[in-house]
């Protein structure tokens, strides 16, 4: 656990410094994890330092020192006197001065050496004026008494991407410089930045630490020409996962598939656009022949390493699905009413392509919209003005409220579901508290039968289609006539053509279900080429074909991964962090971290703003147009520029941002009232906490 690692991790540091084996990086996945373990570590030191300095020790050791200072400053004026005439004896006593004097810095020093991993006593590091230097740019984003500032003055440093980057420069400078011997880092460390160590610590077990991260983060322990030996230490890592890592295969890379949905929607809109430029169609034409030639990715059977010169093959079988692929994609976009039979663009195609950073989320929403459903769920919202609540009886806009309230959740809900694709871990639910505690949603609830219906028609949709295209690529894949391999083992056996069954064998012949895009070893279960969800047609289809999550535009609401075909319970962290507005609770009753969380919330804010930015100008349009001009149809046949769906989402959109900056206020204090209520053992200066946002920008944002 945490706690565990930051009460212990000190005593490990302390006796790498003893064996001689720093510099050391100590990784953990998690970047809160990374500062409060360095904060501990600084807390430590500085409790050791001030019980130190009260000791009768230190202060005879600091009267000693001054009596000695007092005597070399008379020698010193008496030296001045015979600097003409200079002999042996001046020699040595000036050296002795020198020595004196550099005792003296120690004592004005704020920082012990022995209560720091710094050495420049020793000739390591920089010296005062270099790391002033240094440090300046720091300074601009952390005061002095802030932690990561005094961290850096005891020789640790923190390295992650939630830091500024002229502090993770200066980790860098200052690593390479000697001055830090312990850096607590993520996966940051690992690669692309040359810091070579001499120790590499693994701090706590984490889903993220697979065989590949591993090798790379252990690769930084042992210094080329410096040391003999790299060490590389587990820390808080349960030894089934040390063996685990040890013994594992480094998985093998994949080029990453050069298509997605929007992309291919937003080609085929520009070159059948009736404005489109001959020469940007000529591009584009370029570019696409460009992939056939290089798809960037390669599409391999497990027959194929038995094969030598089979390159062309390969190169073939890529290039035949990517084309699939492309026509598959213009062929959904068609079944749902975003694109014409020749390419053209029809209603909601041109906001589709503004939305392309939300891609494939996107296509479910502007599903949604055309078919009128997110006008059905807020038909009924109307805001009450400052004249209505002078003017208007109480019970009638307690009525109006509730009413816009319920429109505002069910808002909200559909536009969660769309948007929070991160299903929940089954570990979570087994929390007995969850169920006793109404305030929290930890994973969505159902949406409404409409709405429901509305999403299982675009997922049955989608999903008919890329049927059709891993059949087809299925198809192309068999006429290489590739030899079978076992799923587990990878054992290729020939695939001889097998006689004419008689007797039994051609009954059960004739009741065999077909296939031909499922795996026959998947097949084995009774099922042909009818897929239900993205996550089946994934994991059961046949070797030579390929198909990922990101390349499927659907959106799934059942588990057929459970024998009694539930719902599939998707992670709340947006929707309960708009009605309880703490990112902790969000934390400790979502199974989330603190990088996991940021991710969704700032995901789902983004596509509001722009969602409500998209209206806002459809409105200015309309408006400018003038009345009888046309507009953007809608699914019930008015302008959806001017019906409640735009008011509701701009409430909606003003209500998330009023949370998130009441989330920021209290993250100003979350610091202050935990320090406030730790027991330290000796004083320290007052800094800020370690998440500091100017207020002014609670209202920009």
């Amino acid at each position: 656990s945490e706690d565990w690692l930051a009460e212990h991790l000190i005593h490990l540091v302390t006796s790498l410094a003893a064996e001689d084996k720093l510099p050391v990086l100590v990784f953990n996945f998690e970047e809160t994890t990374c500062e409060n373990l360095a904060e501990k570590v600084v807390d430590f030191l500085e409790a050791k330092e001030n019980e130190y300095r009260s000791t009768p020790e230190f202060k005879k050791k600091m009267q000693d020192l001054a009596k000695r200072q007092k005597e070399a400053e008379s020698r010193l004026k008496k030296h001045e006197k015979t600097m003409n005439n200079k002999k042996e004896e001046d020699a040595a006593e000036e050296d002795q001065i020198c020595d004196l004097s550099d005792l003296g810095d120690l004592r004005e020093r704020d920082v012990l050496p022995q209560f720091s991993f710094v050495r420049a006593h020793e000739g390591e590091g920089l010296d005062e004026e270099e790391l002033a230097d240094a440090l300046r740019r720091v300074e601009k984003q952390y005061p002095k008494d802030h932690v990561l500032y005094r961290c850096l003055m005891r020789g640790i440093g923190v390295h992650h991407f939630g830091l500024p980057a002229a502090y993770r420069q200066a980790v860098e400078v200052l690593f390479r410089a000697k001055h830090i011997k312990c850096v607590l880092s993520t996966e940051t460390m690992a690669l692309g930045i040359h810091m070579p160590c001499r120790s590499v610590v693994f701090a706590g077990d984490h889903l993220q630490l697979n065989p590949l991260q591993f090798r790379q983060m252990s690769g930084r322990a042992g210094r080329r020409g410096f040391d003999m030996l790299g060490h590389v230490i587990f820390f808080g890592v349960p030894e089934s996962k040390i063996n685990r890592l040890m013994t594992s295969e480094i998985q093998s890379l994949k080029g990453h598939w050069p298509l997605t949905p929007a992309l291919v929607h937003r080609l085929v809109t520009l070159y059948t656009h009736p404005g489109c430029k001959e020469k940007v169609r000529t591009r584009i034409q370029h570019q696409m022949s460009s992939l056939w030639l290089a798809p960037l990715i390669t599409i391999g059977i497990p027959g194929d390493r038995l094969k030598k010169d089979n390159q062309e093959v390969i190169l073939q079988r890529t290039v035949n699905q990517v084309q699939l692929y492309f026509s598959t994609v213009i062929d959904t976009l068609m079944q749902n009413g975003l694109l014409g039979s020749e390419g053209e663009s029809y209603a909601f195609s041109d906001m589709a392509n503004k939305l392309y950073r939300w891609d494939p989320d996107h296509f479910a929403f502007i599903s949604l919209l055309k078919e009128g459903v997110l006008h059905q769920i807020t038909e009924k919202y109307n805001p009450v003005t400052t004249h209505e609540k002078f003017t208007c009886a109480r019970e009638h806009l307690e009525m109006r409220h509730s009413t816009n309230e319920r429109c505002l959740e069910s808002l909200l809900l559909v536009i969660c579901h769309v948007l929070s694709r991160r299903e929940i871990h089954r570990s979570v639910l087994a929390d007995r508290d969850i169920d006793t505690e109404s305030v929290h949603q930890v994973y969505l609830p159902r949406v409404d039968e409409q709405v429901a219906k509305a999403m299982e028609s675009f997922h049955h949709r989608t999903m008919a289609c890329f049927t059709a295209h891993v059949i087809n690529a299925a198809r192309l894949v068999n006429k290489e006539k590739q030899p079978t391999a076992l799923p587990l083992s990878r054992l290729s056996f020939k695939n001889e053509e097998p006689s004419e069954p008689s007797g039994f064998l051609a009954e059960m012949e004739t009741n065999s279900i077909k296939f031909e895009a499922r795996s026959p070893f998947a097949a084995l279960s009774g099922r042909g080429d009818v897929f239900d969800t993205q996550s089946e047609m994934i994991q059961s289809v046949r070797d030579g074909v390929h198909i990922d999550a990101e390349m499927i535009p659907c959106m799934e609401l059942k588990d057929t991964s459970l024998a009694s075909d539930g719902n599939l319970l998707m992670n709340a962290d947006v929707f309960d962090y708009q009605h309880s507005s703490s990112q902790d609770d969000v934390l400790k009753w979502n199974g989330l971290n603190y990088k996991e969380s940021w991710e969704d919330l700032d995901y789902f804010m983004r596509f509001m703003g722009r969602v409500e930015d998209i209206f806002t100008r459809l409105e200015k349009m309309m408006q400018s147009k003038g009345p009888g001009s046309p507009t953007t149809p809608a699914a019930d046949g008015g302008d959806v520029t001017r019906t409640p769906l735009l008011m509701c989402l701009r409430d909606l959109l003003q209500r998330c941002q009023d949370s998130y900056s009441h989330a920021d206020s209290k993250a100003l204090t979350r610091q202050e009232k935990r320090k406030a209520t730790t027991k330290l053992t000796a004083k320290k200066p007052k800094r800020p906490p370690l998440i500091k946002r100017d207020p002014r920008q609670n209202r920009r944002r």
